[in-house]
């Protein structure tokens, strides 16, 4: 369409993956045209005209997501166009510190291999269960890589032993943290 600008693409994006963006569009390009009106106009009224159509829809889910067009309002209105860091979206920072930060309730140690993984309380967390979480999900397991050694973690390392012909403990010990993060770099 020749969008230019980061927020026109995300505007174009979100609509994308949550749909009706067709619908939306044309009725958009019905008062005039991306290349008539000019990108800022025309991503203002597009997502004026989702907002509408969203606040009139039927279905409630769709309704309850309405704060998507109010949150892209907010940035509109801060002509916030590229997108620059730091912003805040829904009462939530989005920054180059918190894009890198570890997940919530995560931290920066130990190290990956300094100490067995198992199911124990209280729950181990830290960067190396995040670390074997994210390998696991490198092989095809379905696991959140929330930083938390906890049964859905020990199942997947089980099913991972079984399919390496290792013993099914649903213990990450020192040779398995290994053998699973040094696969993952």
């Amino acid at each position: 369409m020749g969008l230019r600008s980061p927020l026109g693409v995300a505007v174009v994006y979100d609509s994308w993956v949550h749909g009706s963006w067709g619908l939306v569009r044309d009725r958009t390009n019905a008062a005039g045209t991306l290349q008539d009106v000019g990108e800022h106009d025309w991503i203002q009224r597009y997502v004026n005209n989702r907002h509408d159509w969203l606040a009139s829809h039927p279905n409630l889910l769709l309704r309850q997501t309405i704060y998507r067009m109010d949150a892209f309002r907010r940035l509109i209105d801060q002509e916030a166009w590229g997108l620059p860091l730091p912003l805040v979206v829904r009462g939530e920072e989005i920054s180059i510190a918190s894009l890198s930060a570890l997940p919530p309730g995560c931290y920066d140690g130990p190290e990956p291999g300094t100490r067995d993984l198992a199911v124990r309380a209280p729950l181990q967390r830290g960067l190396d269960v995040r670390l074997v979480q994210l390998a696991l999900s490198d092989q095809g397991c379905d696991v959140r890589a929330d930083g938390i050694f906890g049964n859905g973690t020990a199942r997947f390392i089980r099913s991972f032993q079984r399919s390496a012909e290792l013993a099914e403990t649903g213990v990450a010990d020192t040779a398995l943290i290994n053998r699973l993060v040094s696969t993952q770099a």
